[in-house]
């Protein structure tokens, strides 16, 4: 049987079949990527320069230690406020939907009842007392002062005004509760509805509420939730705990886009144990280059958490082809004016990142030149 062989170069450019063995025989572009059983494979100077081919050597490089762990994003809880009423009332309006941003102080929906009316009605009266209770104590003041009225009436003028103090600040404080400016309160200006305002920036997440519906003070009427704080909370088990620092980065993926991922640090170390699930917590912030504007709270996340350093002979990631499970790579055997000669190696792969991997080659660092730089290559058996 006579055998061929071909070489597929994978580049921004190229495409190129070229022969192991000296045959003039029409090459043709093969149909699936096998090993071939030869591993021999020769090239000239003038086809590696058009195809782009270029190799390397091993060098050290650094693998992260890695501890796996789950959890979700969420914000803290001052970054989280559900919006509910003092007092009980009729929604009139509503001004806003899910989703939506808010800043704080937005009217975000009005309230009614005839009960607001009384209130401020009440605290113009008490405000009208509080005055001439002053008034009344500031001219016994100065009367006491010149000997001109009695103990008694001076005594009468001041608890007059104490009582009607307490009245007008403790009705004042109730309107400042409902959300109603006391100082801009008049007789003309009393409203049975009230404005309910947003207490946080952020966005409406939960809307409970519609036109007409019953609000009790023990309800709630929306949620809002400002993720300019996002965090990533995980998980990790006990056994992993001694291993965490804080400043340690992780890199951390959404299940629904598993081959994006982000970066994030563990800021804080929780220093208690589930006893159910026998895990503990631990709270990591965003890196600055990280964009979270599509982030939701709630989201579950997977996450590796790179726990230390481990210097390794490493090659880039194009020098280490995976098939089937299998990882090769093209060896520099010879190199002369007229051919270069590669040799099919197999290595044993010890650990991988985004850029480098960690390979041994009969169970040694490999040593020599292998073909990387952008290109793969693969050898095919045609008989």
């Amino acid at each position: 049987m006579r055998l061929r062989f071909y070489y597929i170069v994978i580049s921004a450019f190229a495409l190129m079949p070229v022969t192991g063995c000296k045959n003039n025989s029409t090459l043709q572009e093969p149909d699936a990527l096998e090993v071939a059983s030869e591993s021999e494979v020769f090239l000239t100077p003038k086809e590696v320069e058009a195809s782009g081919i270029k190799w390397t050597s091993a060098s050290e490089h650094n693998f992260p230690g890695i501890i796996n762990a789950t959890g979700k994003l969420d914000v803290p809880p001052s970054n989280r406020a559900d919006v509910s009423v003092m007092f009980p009332g009729f929604v009139q309006s509503v001004k806003i939907i899910a989703g939506q941003k808010v800043k704080k102080g937005q009217v975000l929906f009005t309230l009614e009842n005839p009960e607001y009316v009384d209130l401020q009605r009440d605290y113009l009266t008490v405000r009208v007392d509080y005055s001439l209770a002053r008034v009344q104590l500031d001219r016994q003041t100065k009367l006491k002062a010149d000997n001109a009225t009695s103990d008694e009436n001076f005594q009468k003028a001041e608890s007059a005004f104490k009582m009607n103090e307490v009245k007008y600040k403790s009705l004042r404080k109730k309107l400042e509760m409902l959300g109603i400016q006391p100082d801009e309160i008049t007789a003309e200006s009393i409203s049975s509805g009230i404005p309910v305002k947003a207490p946080i920036d952020g966005r409406i997440s939960d809307i409970h509420i519609f036109r007409g519906s019953h609000l009790s003070s023990s309800d709630v009427a929306l949620s809002i939730i400002n993720t300019d704080h996002l965090h990533v909370e995980l998980q990790i088990f006990e056994k992993d705990l001694p291993n965490i620092r804080e400043g340690q980065k992780v890199i951390f993926t959404l299940p629904h886009h598993p081959q994006k991922k982000y970066k994030a640090t563990v800021h804080q170390i929780g220093n208690s144990i589930d006893p159910e699930t026998r895990t503990a917590h631990i709270h990591c912030h965003l890196d600055a280059v990280t964009d979270g504007s599509h982030f939701a709270t709630g989201q579950y996340v997977d996450a590796e958490i790179q726990t230390s350093n481990r210097e390794r002979q490493s090659l880039p990631n194009d020098a280490v082809v995976d098939i089937d499970g299998n990882y090769y790579g093209l060896k520099l055997i010879d190199s002369t004016k007229n051919n270069l000669h590669f040799k099919r190696v197999k290595f044993e792969l010890t650990d991988k990142d985004d850029d480098f991997s960690a390979v041994l080659l009969n169970n040694k660092p490999p040593e020599g030149k292998f073909i990387t730089s952008g290109a793969f290559v693969l050898l095919r058996k045609e008989g």
